[in-house]
């Protein structure tokens, strides 16, 4: 009996999936056609904007990806090189940078913000452009109103049978969610019958249309259901239960990935064309080697998180292009594990049914997670004609060994690493830091106030330092350990001992005194002029972390320059949307990194599309809003790039941390784990 039960129960279950996958495709369908429709009038513009005499307005829809350069949703220098990225295949269109940037490519204070000045350019261009069609943006429109004035309205209106005034009232009924029905009675007329809902239902559905927006809303914004009931505690509006929420929240989710990994596919074949421009020999058919960077993040900080995330953004356009989500974790799991108990039979039938749709897909420990998900996505590439035989990776984890153990392409061909430079950099940070715990241990002070002490911002400066010697000098691996050491000594350097034959020579030089010997002046004193300095005895104690760090099998990886900013970025949307200090399941994870990956590559535009998928058309004000997004990013893009800015930054950074310093002087020990 209970196996008959058991039967029906799947078939239920298996009929409900099915519906909701055809629900699914519909509304794709619904997002395809309006997208069609837009291309007929981008068409339709293009014929008549070829008359000079023709005033019509060029109509443009953000949300096609087909027919727009993908533009990174954030201002943060990506790992790319700085190559312009087509369009479709048969567009030609040069990408020209903006004369309003008033920023030379090759004059960047960081190469790794010269790939993204041309896609800022890009995107500027676009949202020059006017969007006046509005007819395709159907959305409902929203306002929020209070029932005071409604029913004040209605009172002063006529009853349109007994023609008396004030005889009118309104009632609400059929509350559902935010949505209810509003019913006009007269105190004369009982047989007056007149009624509307707040919201109209989504097609194809029971659900109210200003309920899946209010969710997708929240889910956006990166809250959940107590947030919406503090929304509505403040607001004094009826709320939903947290069932109809997490209905709704589902059927966000599985438009939302359903979404993602269509533009994924779209990515992919974006970069595939950018390499058969770079080669003709490509084929449709051909497996394609490709360099890519890839990083991990966690959902709880600390070494004990329930989900994961593994990411791949290929290197040449700068396209996230596959990722994975480890979990865990399952609550349903859980819970029939209680009710039925782990070990007894109910629950191995039960989980045979619920195995497909089970949340948990791993098993090991939390800090594995990122070697996993770089094992996963590597076997995976296979599948879609590629190899990632350039790998940019930290080394906090040991992704590049066990990928080479494993041998994902075979024996013959090898995985290649490339460092990056900011955690290259960080290490020099880090090794500094401990050598000053390391000596205070034994009881050498390197820190303090006095000339020539290893303070937090000296610390900070001779990273930079050494940062800035390996993106100077690319070309070759010597230089940039001369340059490295060259800092140095420069900031060991004093009148009586001048140490700056290994800093660079002539007029532009940044060392200060071999500046002024070029121009024939003499060089000021070193207490005044030289802005970092260093003691003896300090650079007795770190010069064998400098040892270690310029190593050439090391700097011959930090050749190329390449950073893993664009996965920091992808990370911090990611986690917006999906917030560490909440407690989730995989589904929601699953949505917010699948939404936060379509942002990334298509910028803030792919919402429209997003919100059609998801059964709630975009409208007219909803397009509105994301232009002007679009708009500030880019201008908080443009300041970010200029060398001014950073400049500013950087010194803005230092100045924080020797103000911090000198107040700890001043004050003293005032806080310390068990220490008063």
């Amino acid at each position: 009996m209970k196996q008959s039960t058991k039967k029906q129960h799947l078939r239920t279950r298996v009929s409900k999936r099915l519906k909701a996958s055809l629900a699914i495709n519909k509304r794709w369908q619904n997002v395809k056609l309006i997208e069609s429709l837009q291309a007929d009038s981008n068409d339709s513009v293009s014929n008549t904007s070829d008359n000079p005499n023709s005033s019509a307005k060029v109509h443009v829809r953000h949300a096609i990806m087909d027919h727009f350069e993908v533009m990174p949703s954030t201002s943060t220098a990506n790992v790319n090189e700085p190559r312009p990225l087509s369009g479709s295949q048969n567009d030609t269109r040069p990408i020209v940078l903006s004369s309003e940037l008033n920023i030379n490519a090759n004059q960047c204070p960081s190469i790794g913000l010269k790939p993204i000045l041309p896609r800022i350019s890009d995107l500027d261009q676009r949202l020059n452009v006017v969007v006046d069609n509005e007819e395709i943006f159907t959305g409902s429109e929203y306002k929020l109103v209070d029932m005071v004035c409604v029913k004040e309205l209605v009172r002063n209106l006529v009853c349109p049978i007994c023609l008396h005034p004030n005889s009118l009232s309104i009632t609400e009924t059929e509350r559902n969610g935010f949505a209810c029905k509003l019913n006009v009675e007269c105190e004369n007329c009982p047989d007056l019958e007149i009624f509307s809902y707040t919201s109209k239902k989504i097609d194809g559905s029971k659900s109210f249309d200003v309920n899946r927006r209010i969710v997708k809303s929240f889910m956006t914004i990166g809250e959940g259901y107590g947030s919406l009931e503090k929304f509505s505690l403040v607001m004094n509006l009826d709320s939903m239960s947290s069932k109809t929420y997490s209905s709704h929240s589902a059927e966000v989710s599985k438009s939302s990935v359903f979404m993602g990994g269509d533009n994924l596919k779209k990515a992919r074949a974006r970069v595939r064309e950018s390499y058969k421009d770079m080669d003709a020999t490509i084929t449709d058919d051909t497996v394609v080697d490709i360099g890519v960077s890839f990083d991990g993040s966690w959902h709880k900080r600390g070494h004990t998180s329930n989900y994961g995330v593994g990411v791949v953004i290929e290197l040449q356009t700068g396209l996230v292009i596959d990722y994975c989500v480890l979990s865990k974790y399952c609550q349903v799991c859980v819970n029939t594990a209680t009710e039925l108990g782990a070990e007894s039979p109910e629950f191995d039938i039960w989980y045979e049914g619920h195995k497909e749709d089970c949340y948990k897909n791993y098993s090991g420990s939390s800090p594995a997670m990122e070697t996993k998900a770089a094992e996963i996505l590597w076997k995976r590439s296979l599948d879609y004609k590629l190899r990632y035989r350039t790998i940019v990776s930290d080394g906090d984890a040991a992704v590049f060994s066990h990928l080479q153990n494993l041998k994902v392409y075979g024996e013959d061909v090898p995985i290649v690493k490339e460092e990056c430079v900011n955690h290259i950099a960080k290490r020099l940070g880090t090794g500094l830091r401990n050598v000053v715990k390391t000596c205070k241990a034994q009881g050498i002070t390197l820190g303090g106030r006095r000339f020539g002490s290893l303070k937090q911002s000296t610390i900070v400066k001779l990273t930079k330092y050494y940062q800035n010697s390996i993106l100077r000098n690319q070309d070759s691996v010597e230089n940039m350990r001369q340059d490295i050491l060259a800092t140095l000594h420069h900031c060991v350097s004093s009148d009586s001992e001048n140490r700056h034959t290994k800093c660079p020579q002539g007029d532009n030089s940044w060392c200060f005194y071999n500046r002024a010997l070029a121009k024939g002046e003499t060089p000021g004193p070193h207490a005044r002029n030289l802005g970092t300095a260093i003691s003896q005895l300090v650079l007795k104690h770190i010069f064998p972390v400098y040892q270690r760090l310029i190593s050439r099998e090391l700097l011959e990886r930090c050749q190329k320059g390449r950073t893993q900013n664009a996965n920091e970025s992808l990370h911090s949307c990611i986690w917006k949307k999906c917030p560490k200090t909440r407690n989730v399941s995989k589904r929601i994870v699953d949505c917010a990194v699948a939404e936060a990956v379509s942002e990334y590559n298509y910028g803030n535009t792919i919402q429209s599309t997003l919100m059609g998928a998801a059964g709630v058309s975009p409208g007219r004000l909803s397009m509105k809003i994301i232009r002007a997004r679009d708009k500030r990013r880019v201008l908080q893009a443009k300041k970010r790039l200029s060398a001014k800015y950073i400049k500013h930054r950087r010194q803005l950074k230092v100045r924080k941390l020797k103000n911090e310093e000198t107040l700890k002087e001043k004050e003293g020990v005032t806080y310390g784990a068990g220490l008063f």
